[in-house]
């Protein structure tokens, strides 16, 4: 017992003599791309055509736009190892209404792609098939599945 508490004295001592190096912590990560970081593609160049909707992986819409005969939509999914395709498939039977109206969907297979990294991608949409009438001045709105608001499209 009369050991102990020189021993424990000396123990204590030792430990707030020793220097300990700091390392500050690298910045938290972005909440909106956890755990991975986010890799820019090229832009992928997306067929459209009439028919029956599909069984889709997962992809987050950002935003999108249209540029002539062109929709751009700018997206973000999981992966990074395997190429992914995409395609827009649009409902043959149109809404009666003025402008007429036609539902779309985006078709996303991720190849059974098993990496985690953020990708983002802006998918160009050849909006010509979806087209009621392809004459330069006709309208439809189209009404992607995934999207809140309505895309107005004029053939060119």
């Amino acid at each position: 017992m009369k050991y102990f508490l020189p021993f424990s004295l000396s123990l204590v001592l030792w430990a707030c003599g020793s220097t300990k190096e700091v390392v500050e912590n690298p910045a938290p990560p972005n909440p909106s791309t956890p755990m991975e970081e986010s890799k820019p593609q090229r832009n992928a160049q997306v067929e459209s055509s009439l028919g029956a909707f599909e069984e889709s992986d997962t992809l987050d819409i950002d935003s999108l736009r249209v540029e002539g005969n062109k929709l751009l939509i700018f997206v973000h999914y999981g992966g990074g190892c395997r190429e992914h395709q995409f395609k827009v498939i649009g409902s043959p039977v149109v809404m009666k209404t003025l402008p007429a109206k036609r539902v779309i969907q985006l078709v996303h297979d991720n190849e059974d792609d098993p990496c985690k990294s953020i990708v983002q991608r802006v998918l160009e949409v050849d909006l010509k098939n979806l087209a009621v009438d392809q004459t330069p001045g006709s309208t439809v709105v189209l009404l992607l599945k995934g999207w809140e608001d309505e895309i107005s499209y004029t053939y060119e």
